[in-house]
């Protein structure tokens, strides 16, 4: 009976900490209108349901298949083999990864990268694959050693991605104007480093009804919440969200009605009133100087000012109204 609470209380700890990075990394996606803050909540979301299917999936033939009359070694091998399934999830969010570590230092994929790594994946799943078959064979009695493999080949996949996305954030993270941008990649990047660390060498150490499979399951959800509390803490304390609501809905509505700007114009012009100069809003929206200086002659073009002092005036005018 306290063998099944201490289940229960991993699991709910597990899905309590997954859930709420979740909802943080999407409360921080609606605060903060960032690229790079969307694809961290769509990976978040993918982790969660890799977590979620692995876990709930596991906990279903270990508990639920034992009442069959089913051989007790099939379970066992059964209940390893069901996280693998999730292969294309987990993958996809690696992906997801990648590409957000190119939007927080304000850098463009190539054109084909999804193509290449996609096609990496699978060409080394298929060796993989091969090479089990010809040194094993399909003898059942090479299953829980085919699994030990398969742990080894994952975890490899997994760093490989993680290199990538972690050399991107130190080459080019290093290189931003905004040293407050250029802390908050470089922050980041050494909290997920520490996370991904732990989670990868429980990983690789857990073994089925054991209490290290219990941390790991607990690790893999709730080492989510550090990285995501910390772009939570510092963008709340050194980037200001946008105006009130209040404000930003009149404002909006007028300048999108009657000055036909752009969303990423609209994004200018509140920095601008936020006092931001053209160099900060560069670093903040990650684009070039040069593109901040023509949206903002198009927004003086389009809204009839001279200057930003003008143009600050207009917006408190309406907010006044």
């Amino acid at each position: 009976m306290i063998l099944i609470a201490i289940d229960i209380a991993f699991v709910l700890m597990s899905l309590g900490a997954g859930v709420a990075s979740v909802l943080l990394s999407m409360q921080m996606n609606s605060k903060y209108k960032f690229d790079y803050l969307n694809s961290f909540m769509y990976y978040q979301i993918l982790l969660f349901i890799f977590g979620l299917y692995g876990l709930l999936g596991t906990l279903f033939v270990r508990n639920v298949m034992i009442d069959y009359d089913i051989p007790q070694l099939m379970i066992k091998q059964l209940a390893e083999f069901i996280p693998y399934i999730g292969i294309p999830v987990i993958v996809t969010g690696w992906y997801v990864f990648i590409k957000m570590s190119f939007e927080f230092v304000g850098r463009t994929m190539l054109r084909y990268s999804g193509l290449i790594y996609f096609g990496f994946i699978i060409l080394s799943l298929f060796i993989y694959v091969y090479l089990i078959i010809y040194y094993f064979g399909v003898e059942s009695s090479m299953a829980s050693t085919i699994i030990n493999y398969s742990k080894v080949a994952f975890a490899i996949l997994e760093i490989i991605t993680l290199i990538i996305a972690f050399f991107v954030m130190y080459r080019y993270g290093a290189t931003l104007v905004h040293r407050y941008t250029r802390r908050m990649v470089f922050y980041f990047a050494n909290i997920s480093i520490v996370v991904c660390s732990i989670t990868i060498t429980i990983f690789m150490f857990s073994t089925p009804d054991t209490f290290v499979e219990k941390i790991y399951m607990l690790i893999f959800f709730a080492g989510q919440l550090p990285p995501v509390l910390f772009l939570g803490y510092y963008l709340d304390k050194y980037f200001s969200p946008s105006l009130e609501v209040k404000s930003k809905q009149d404002a909006h509505n007028i300048f999108i009605s009657d000055y036909q700007l752009s969303k990423r114009e609209w994004q200018i012009v509140e920095m601008i009133c936020e006092g931001l100069t053209n160099g900060q809003i560069s670093d903040t929206l990650f684009i070039s100087l040069q593109t901040v200086k023509d949206h903002v002659y198009r927004i003086y073009k389009k809204t009839g000012v001279k200057n930003r002092v003008q143009l600050v005036n207009m917006i408190s005018s309406l907010k006044q109204d």
